[in-house]
């Protein structure tokens, strides 16, 4: 007696099971989630800064809720500087502005008013160091910043 056994040829299947989309699809979506939370780079911006002050000014810049400070900028008496990739402090800003090893004070600032074209620090600032004593720039190099 010959025994014959029959099998049965599968179908080729032609793309992916059930399991195999939902598992790319779990993974798909933890490499999404993960991406998102990986820190970024903050934004930079241009912006443009006046000293009408006859002080070498250093100027700094923070945000009202976040005191941690970035360097912006060194401007020579009686210029305007533009400064290229500072780092985004948001809509509000607030310049540090020191002279001659001394705090000249603080100023509020709004992103757009450092964009859209040249900020001028406010003349209290000069006036200020003045009123302290702060021999000015201008004063120790008669021919710098004219």
């Amino acid at each position: 007696m010959v025994m014959s056994s029959r099998v049965a040829a599968r179908p080729a299947t032609s793309g992916p099971t059930r399991p195999e989309l939902i598992w790319l699809f779990v993974v798909a979506a933890i490499v999404f989630i993960v991406a998102l939370l990986l820190p970024h780079e903050p934004d930079r911006l241009d912006v443009t800064i006046e000293n009408p002050s006859d002080y070498l000014l250093y100027v700094s810049a923070s945000s009202p809720a976040d005191d941690t400070l970035t360097p912006v900028a060194i401007i020579s008496p009686r210029t305007s500087v533009e400064i290229t990739g500072v780092l985004d402090r948001g809509a509000d800003w607030v310049l540090h502005i020191s002279a001659a090893g001394r705090d000249a004070g603080s100023v509020a600032v709004d992103r757009a008013d450092l964009v859209d074209g040249a900020y001028a620090i406010p003349s209290a600032i000069g006036d200020r160091l003045a009123d302290e004593g702060v021999v000015s720039d201008i004063e120790l190099a008669p021919n710098r910043g004219r």
